[in-house]
């Protein structure tokens, strides 16, 4: 399925600087870009024409897409940096909110997505935006990859504790399940980047105080990342661990090789 993504990042800044990111932030922007939201709304309006009426594939680039992947889907906020502390957020996401319901009138179903790193799920300016798109049935997809804060750091390159990022999904999922989206790689010694026992008792301290989770994507590296010994690993890995993940904490596990 298609999915339309929405960068907000002016600079390739963000407040995770993460091991397996695509993005080389060694190599930032020198001049903030100015991002004028009505050319982006006039951008997306678009684009959306072009993706339901299937005239996008049939640009070379697109022409060969499988038909499964000819269904838009969603919008989704994710690009260069964490799209929820850009001083654009607000406004851009409501007015993407009232595109997608404007969309919905028209027949076309749309779901609003915002990939997260949970940083920012206290500020209750933020919490509302991501509610009201969970009402939309998207939402956040935060992500969580590893379960300790030695890895959690050396993971994410972050000044923010992983006890934060815990309270803050535990805040906010109380009372709107999220997706969580976990990564798991390994180096070039065979070491996988997370420990799955830490992890799970992480998710199972998470819901023994009122966490919920509609599901956790299980996903590996796909692109190119800053760190040259990483690696991907198998499908059948995934499935391993995803099924040992499920077992353990009652919470479906979908996988993404």
């Amino acid at each position: 399925v298609l999915s339309i993504g929405i960068n907000l990042s002016q600079i390739k800044e963000c407040n995770f600087s993460c091991e397996y990111c695509q993005v080389d932030r060694r190599k930032a922007l020198l001049k903030d870009r100015k991002i004028d939201l009505n050319i982006l709304m006039k951008e997306l309006e678009d684009l959306t024409k072009l993706a339901v009426s299937k005239e996008l594939f049939l640009i070379d680039h697109f022409k060969n897409a499988p038909e499964r992947f000819k269904i838009l889907k969603d919008i989704s906020f994710s690009g260069d940096g964490e799209s929820t502390a850009s001083p654009y957020f607000k406004d851009c996401a409501g007015r993407v909110i009232d595109f997608i319901q404007k969309k919905k009138s028209e027949g076309i179903e749309i779901k609003p997505i915002v990939i997260t790193n949970a940083t920012m799920l206290h500020k209750t300016s933020v919490a509302d935006i991501l509610k009201k798109m969970n009402t939309m049935g998207g939402g956040p997809w935060v992500k969580l990859d590893s379960g300790n804060e030695k890895e959690f750091q050396k993971i994410s390159e972050t000044d923010f504790p992983l006890q934060k990022i815990l309270d803050n999904i535990i805040l906010f999922s109380k009372s709107n399940p999220v997706i969580l989206q976990t990564i798991l790689y390994k180096y070039s010694n065979e070491k996988l980047s997370f420990s799955l026992n830490d992890y799970i008792n992480c998710i199972n301290d998470m819901k023994s105080k009122s966490a919920q989770f509609k599901h956790i994507q299980l996903y590996t590296l796909a692109r190119e990342t800053k760190i040259r010994e990483l690696m991907g690993v198998s499908e059948e890995l995934l499935k391993e661990k995803a099924n040992l993940i499920s077992h353990k904490t009652g919470v479906d596990v979908k996988i993404y090789p």
